[in-house]
């Protein structure tokens, strides 16, 4: 499970190389049909399977079974979960070509088969997780033809968790490029411990020997279980075997573990194994640092994907008249622009939301340390408790954290946000006050009207006490000009965005941002609802109704204190759906889309949900205490950090998380806008003859090595040295 700040980024990077992918594929095929055009297609595929694998697995801690082929890997996972055959493909010569994910869920009471593929759905790339029969699962895992990875969900058993997943991994090749080597080293690196499988045959060649010492190099801190498969045959060979691996490999005894056919070896090998693991497979620092190292690989091969397609798109731009019919520097220093403007504005909202929430820190450590002195066994508790049978103290724990970070003041951490936000946006709007009035003054017959700053700073500045006033002539002249820009009529060719309009992007960006945060749970309740059923099933008509009507409830005790609905927020949300290219709110057709929809309308959001989710992305699930907080202990479990600790350490990190998780929304909402300018530019241009293709293309990339940079430089914040 990576931070929070590396899920991001990896996340948003995983979203852009998709639309490439796309985008390139419908390139001129002069370019992309050549024998270097379809190495590069190639390869973005190759890095987009590794940012996919680690994008959709990150809230999993990951245990891997290895091995080479014959060493009986397959054998060892249907023994655990008594699958009968059919599901895994079992010989001595090659197996499974692609890693299958094994997840245990509740309340099944058979497998499940699902395989996970790129696939091409008019025209576009995209991931799917497809359902599939259990003679369909076998032929694929046997002869893959494009799916990624293959995933297989089974009752609960040994994990009894389904934040854990077993990955079982193709055997070791000497052939690296063949297709069931691309994802074991990525795959590898990426988990928590591993299941190094060998048989008494395969023990004795040198590459099998190798390859536990690879997996043994991989995880130095944390020690491989070794599984000696088949221990039923002869079965006097196996105590021999198992000290030469002890002595050989300096192993600890309880590591290694001899398995067999339950019917005819004896040894209560299931449950020294599940007691193995729970010893031994967990996270340290040095996996972390692994993981990081895994990424700073990726970030490599983007890198140089991105600087071999941007050569191929000038030479293919030298050839064309494109650079003779218009020049395109107008439209690149004005997305340069913004970009400057809008991350100096999440530099500031990052710290101001720091420095906000972190008096908090004092007080909610006091509470929490009251709690753990009165239950003593969570000083020494290092036990795994995301199993089963210590849920109801694991949730107790969250709560408990949840508890002191609210009760750590007067005010909720969401209102405290929420004021944040709102002094923050008081500052933009002054800011765009200026800039509009610098413009208009330009374009007066009086321009010495403005002669000093002083003066300037006299006649522009909001007057706080009435925050119901409308907006100033001047900024609602920018915002006609941002909506003229935005709409696709010939008679706009000739508006462009200054400084007062990219200012009040901002703005607006910033507004919806707020506005988003406090109505986090509307949005998520009512956007899980398929808009295309003809009704809603009862139970979870009900749990949305419930989840609706506590967040209305908060919204409204909310707008007690704080100015969410003024005329002047409802006339800077109104631009929101033109610039954003989404449709307005839906009508509703059920009574809880309407009051969804309502609930919304109360605090200027007159988006559909569905259509907010894809603008602003999932992470704004995440931007709740109780979500962060729950995923940090997830992660603090896994380290085996004792619960003591664990709770004084999510308390510590909570402003931080809070800053970047509301940021990753405001980035994704500015980034929306930023790519909305570019089409609108696209548009313009292509009624004389500019390429929108390659335009489109050369913008893409560019965005990529944006988000790449600022991967390079969180992973490079840790000062590591790595043998990946």
């Amino acid at each position: 499970m990576l931070n929070t700040n590396y899920a991001y980024l990896v996340e948003s990077l995983y979203n852009k190389i998709k639309v490439m992918l796309s985008e390139y594929r419908a390139f001129d095929p002069k370019v992309t049909n050549s024998e270097k055009g379809k190495a590069l297609l190639e390869g973005l595929k190759k890095i987009h399977n590794k940012l996919a694998f680690i994008a959709l697995t990150n809230d999993k801690q990951l245990l891997t079974i290895t091995g080479e082929q014959g060493s009986g890997k397959t054998t060892l996972v249907n023994r655990l979960y008594e699958m009968e055959p059919g599901y895994l493909p079992e010989n001595d010569s090659r197996g499974e070509q692609l890693p299958v994910l094994i997840t245990e869920k509740k309340g099944l009471m058979q497998p499940e088969c699902y395989v996970v593929k790129l696939d091409i759905q008019n025209g576009t790339y995209t991931i799917v997780k497809q359902k599939i029969s259990k003679k369909e699962f076998f032929n694929i895992a046997l002869e893959p033809s494009g799916e990624i990875w293959l995933e297989l969900e089974v009752p609960y058993k040994l994990l009894k968790s389904e934040n854990k997943s077993i990955i079982l991994l193709p055997g070791f090749e000497k052939d690296k490029g063949h297709i069931s080597q691309q994802l074991l080293d990525h795959i590898l690196y990426m988990s928590s411990s591993s299941l190094v499988v060998f048989s008494k045959d395969t023990f004795a060649r040198e590459s099998s020997a190798n390859a536990i010492r690879k997996v043994k190099r991989v995880f130095k801190d944390v020690e491989p279980i070794y599984v000696l498969s088949f221990g039923d045959v002869n079965q006097e060979e196996n105590e021999t075997i198992k000290h030469q691996v002890i002595d050989e490999f300096d192993v600890d005894p309880k590591q290694v573990i001899v398995t067999g056919d339950p019917n005819d070896y004896k040894e209560p090998w299931m449950e020294l194994l599940k007691d193995s693991i729970n010893q031994f497979g967990y996270l340290t620092e040095e996996l972390d640092e692994k993981k990081q190292e895994v990424l700073l690989g990726i970030t490599d091969d983007i890198l140089e994907a991105m600087e071999e397609l941007t050569e191929r798109l000038d030479h293919y731009e030298e050839r064309t008249l494109t650079k003779s019919l218009v020049e395109d520097s107008k439209e690149r220093g004005l997305i340069a622009q913004f970009q400057k403007l809008y991350e100096k504005h999440l530099t500031e909202v990052k710290n101001d939301i720091m420095r906000s929430l972190s008096y908090r820190k004092e007080p909610a450590t006091r509470s929490f340390n009251q709690y753990v002195s009165e239950n003593i066994n969570l000083k020494s508790n290092i036990k795994k408790f995301f199993v089963s049978s210590d849920l109801e103290e694991s949730i107790k724990f969250e709560r408990k954290i949840e508890e002191a970070w609210e009760d750590a003041s007067g005010i909720s951490s969401t209102e405290d946000i929420a004021v944040v936000l709102t002094h923050s946006i008081e500052s933009l709007e002054e800011n765009v006050e200026r800039s509009a009035e610098r413009k208009r003054a330009l374009f007066s017959d009086n321009p010495a009207s403005l002669e000093s700053g002083q003066e300037e700073k006299k006649h522009l500045l909001i007057n706080a006490e009435n925050e119901k006033q409308e907006l100033s002539p001047t900024v609602q002249q920018s915002f006609d000009t941002i909506n003229k820009f935005f709409k696709a009529d010939p008679e706009n060719e000739l508006v462009t965005l200054d400084e007062a309009e990219l200012k009040s992007l901002v703005l607006i960006g910033s507004m919806l941002g707020r506005q988003s945060f406090v109505g986090a749970e509307i949005i998520e309740a009512a956007a899980q609802i398929d808009y295309n059923r003809e009704g809603i099933l009862a139970e979870n008509r009900e749990k949305l109704e419930q989840s609706l009507l506590k967040s209305r409830n908060e919204l409204e005790a909310l707008q007690n204190k704080l100015d969410l609905t003024s005329s002047k927020t409802k006339a800077i949300l109104s631009s929101i759906p033109i610039i954003l290219g989404v449709d307005v709110a839906m009508d509703g057709d059920f009574d809880l889309l309407t009051g969804a929809a309502a609930a919304l309308a109360q605090v200027g959001i007159t988006v559909s949900p569905g259509a907010l989710l894809s603008v602003i992305g999932i992470g704004l699930i995440g931007v709740k205490a109780v979500e962060m907080i729950h995923r940090q202990a997830l992660q603090n479990n896994e380290r085996k950090i004792n619960m003591a600790n664990a709770g004084r350490r999510i308390i510590d990190e909570l402003p931080e998380m809070h800053a970047d998780s509301f940021c990753h929304v405001l980035r994704n909402i500015y980034e929306k806008m930023e790519e909305r300018i570019r089409e609108q530019h696209e548009w313009k241009r292509a009624a004389i003859g500019y390429d929108q293709d390659l335009m489109r293309l050369q913008y893409q990339a560019n965005s990529i090595l944006k988000t790449n940079k600022q991967l390079i430089k969180e992973v490079m914040k840790h000062e590591h040295r790595f043998a990946y």
